[in-house]
């Protein structure tokens, strides 16, 4: 078979895709891992061959679904993993059912795949004629997180643990204004341009800045509190490095900004890490990574409420002093899950299907051979896409070298920057060796945001 595994967010997703594509070619298929942007045309022209197009979300937007159908059309068959919804909220059907999944989409899709039971069985309930599309299968992020916890505490490039510091604020952290970000949302996102829109939406942005001030007062009163241990900044993949950098200053000595490479080398390297209602959390806990959750949002049952699962995980606080005393307590000898009450233990088993040894992994590509509809796709040679491509590369290129001017990067290119040869094989062979698998899969590279598995 053919497999085309779509990645919005690459610190986030690529090397679990990297992972769910090794497993998949080291049974003989071939897999391309990469951004929308760059696949689309490929997918739709005709020179990528057909197969499974796997997306990491079913939103019914006119444009998603259009070129679903179009890829149905051509012979694919589409499966679909929820990247984002499915971990972070407690309450799934305040936006599960119509942002993320529609009729429309559905009828597209093959197959839907699921990190836990809870998801499966909120979508069973509202979307009851396609709940045999519906399958629980765990997440090759899951599989991925979980052999980060065999690094830790071995030797690694960092010699100076840090404590690191997780942001997923967006605004005010942005090198773009409120109105540029939003214009860009209505377009990406298909939403109706009305005043209701930008009413909503320029609100729920100033929002934010309220929550972010205490986030870095926090910070500043964190560092200067504990001057002999280092701080280090993830911002959010949406996030500027600079704006970040800006807003601190040189006011701490002890605190830096950093946003390269993938989570999992930011989380080996951390003696632990502090948050406010990030993914990343769930990351760290399946990590046997310490984690500081920082609640100073009502208890309104939000992602940044103690209440919150993700918050949970972790050990709770709501001032800088309790951040402090966190800090304090932690124990390199005792394990994150040695720590939470068998409620929450029951509460993450619904929502994460935990099954250790690449399971996740091999239940989604179990269930692509198993898919009667993947029966027709076939394999052949590579050469000529990846010679359309290289033009199509150089072309891009030389329009921006004579542009003589930055060129505004698009939503896609922020969350999945352009890879370079080294970079990409040396994530892959990373991937490779913590998967365990003998593997002779080899991966290349088609263009800058696209890369072939294949044994």
């Amino acid at each position: 078979m053919n497999i085309y595994l779509h990645v919005e967010i690459a610190s986030r997703e690529l090397d679990a895709k990297l992972l769910l594509g090794l497993v998949a070619a080291e049974r003989g298929h071939d897999v391309v891992v990469g951004s929308i942007e760059n696949m689309r045309t490929p997918l739709l022209k005709g020179w990528f061959p057909p197969g499974i197009f796997h997306t990491k979300d079913l939103c019914p937007t006119p444009n998603k679904v259009a070129f679903l159908e179009q890829l149905k059309n051509r012979g694919f068959s589409i499966t679909s993993q929820d990247e984002e919804t499915s971990l972070i909220h407690d309450d799934p059907e305040r936006i599960f059912h119509s942002n993320r999944f529609g009729i429309e989409s559905l009828e597209c899709a093959d197959s839907v795949f699921f990190f836990g039971e809870r998801d499966c069985s909120v979508l069973s309930q509202a979307y009851p004629t396609f709940q045999n599309k519906f399958l629980v299968t765990g997440s090759p992020r899951i599989d991925y997180w979980q052999t980060t916890a065999k690094e830790r505490y071995q030797e690694h490039p960092n010699k100076n643990p840090y404590f690191g510091i997780l942001s997923n604020f967006g605004f005010p952290f942005l090198d773009e204004s409120i109105v540029e970000r939003l214009a860009r949302s209505l377009k990406d996102n298909e939403f109706k341009d009305s005043f209701d829109f930008w009413n909503s939406r320029i609100r729920g942005q100033l929002s934010k800045v309220e929550p972010a001030l205490q986030f870095i007062e926090m910070i500043e009163a964190v560092a200067k509190a504990r001057p002999d241990a280092h701080f280090l900044v993830r911002p959010h993949p949406t996030e500027s490095i600079g704006a970040w950098e800006h807003i601190l200053g040189n006011r701490c000595a002890n605190v830096t900004v950093e946003k390269k490479g993938s989570t999992h080398d930011f989380l080996v390297g951390a003696q632990g890490i502090i948050h406010s209602g990030c993914t990343t959390g769930f990351e760290a806990f399946f990590s046997e990574v310490p984690c500081i959750s920082y609640c100073f949002a009502p208890d309104d049952g939000g992602y940044r409420s103690a209440s919150a699962l993700v918050n949970r995980l972790g050990i709770i606080t709501t001032n800088p002093a309790e951040v402090c005393a966190a800090i304090d307590s932690l124990k390199p000898e005792i394990k994150p899950e040695d720590t939470i009450s068998s409620d929450i233990k029951a509460e993450l088993a619904e929502r994460v299907c935990s099954i250790g040894d690449l399971g996740g992994a091999n239940r989604i590509v179990d269930a692509w051979e198993n898919a009667s509809t993947a029966d027709g796709t076939t394999r052949k040679s590579w050469s000529n896409a990846h010679a359309l491509l290289t033009a199509r590369e150089a072309k891009f290129l030389a329009h921006r070298a004579l542009s003589n001017s930055k060129v505004k990067l698009s939503n896609t290119r922020i969350k999945f920057p352009d890879l370079g040869k080294r970079e990409i094989f040396s994530r892959f062979a990373e991937v490779k060796k913590r998967s365990g698998l003998a593997s002779s899969v080899k991966a290349s590279r088609l263009d800058r945001q696209l890369f072939l598995l294949k044994s």
